[in-house]
């Protein structure tokens, strides 16, 4: 991809949302507050739960994959419309796992209405599968953890994510994870398994693909209006091109591939990352492998320098 970009819109993928920030947010900010409701309609509609009731409830939302998915990509939406109205658009975009639905929608492959029914039903598709499943954190290079994961049946458990250098995400059948978690804390490696039931990029992830693609069926992208870097496949998607609906199946079971993405942002002119979610997640994490970032919280409180 040709010329500068000097900021880049950055969606993280599937979090534990806290759902007071969420809604101190919506008081503070009449644009996302009305995406939210407007949110909240749509999945009402078509899936029969309240996104607002989930962000209220005591303890949080329901760490349900098919809940998850469209939270975050229903805040994401939101966040959008809200750093939009401040005058905050950026000149390209950058996604990770459910982050790249929302990623696409802000690059013009689809309306914020298909962007919300993309992740609910990639979130149902991998139910129950995704709950056979299990995700853990290593403090282990990948070639290391590639070494480990040979001593498994095949495709028992894979290499889910590649953050930064030296952690890996394993992703697989939950009792082999387990069986992992346990020999790698015998042996004094660091390990932290993520707080959710469910576990997603990992090949042997197979059920889903006939009725997500069933679903999305007549849902064609829209030619991109801006370039889209895919953390899913570590490259652009060029301003023009379109977005196949397999490519969600795809990136629902492959890798998250955030350090092999974060050198592609140099080969348009090292931006300034911009991250649209509630949890201070990338714009941590892509200082340390070199790239500049902001959360979310920032942009909005020093919109007026960054339009």
């Amino acid at each position: 991809m040709s010329g500068a970009v000097k900021q880049v819109l950055a969606f993280p993928g599937g979090t534990v949302l806290d759902g007071a920030w969420v809604l101190g947010l919506a008081r503070r900010e009449p644009v996302f507050r009305e995406m939210l409701h407007a949110g909240d309609a749509l999945v009402r509609q078509e899936a029969g739960w309240s996104p607002l009731l989930e962000l209220r409830a005591e303890g949080g939302p329901r760490l349900a994959v098919s809940v998850t998915f469209p939270l975050v990509v229903g805040v994401q939406v939101a966040a959008l419309a809200a750093l939009r109205a401040h005058g905050v658009d950026g000149d390209a975009v950058f996604g990770v796992c459910a982050g790249e639905v929302s990623a696409a929608h802000a690059a013009g492959a689809f309306g914020w209405e298909d962007a919300l029914r993309i992740a609910l039903h990639g979130g149902r598709s991998l139910e129950p599968e995704a709950g056979r499943h299990r995700m853990l954190i290593t403090w282990l290079p990948e070639s290391e953890c590639a070494a480990l994961l040979a001593t498994l049946p095949e495709g028992a458990v894979g290499i889910g994510a590649r953050m930064e250098p030296g952690v890996t995400v394993l992703s697989g059948d939950a009792d082999a994870v387990a069986g992992l978690e346990r020999r790698l804390t015998a042996a004094g490696i660091r390990t932290r398994a993520l707080p959710f039931p469910w576990g997603v990029h990992v090949r042997s992830l197979r059920e889903g693909r006939a009725a997500l693609e069933a679903a999305l069926k007549g849902r064609a992208s829209l030619p991109l209006t801006r370039p889209m870097l895919s953390g899913a496949r570590a490259r652009w998607f060029e301003t023009g091109a379109s977005v196949a609906a397999s490519h969600w199946w795809d990136m629902l079971r492959g890798q998250v591939r955030f350090l092999d993405s974060v050198p592609a942002l140099d080969t348009v002119g090292a931006p300034l990352l911009i991250e649209v979610g509630p949890v201070a997640e990338m714009s941590q994490l892509a200082p340390r492998l070199g790239a500049r970032a902001i959360s979310l919280e920032t942009a909005l409180t020093t919109a007026g320098a960054l339009s």
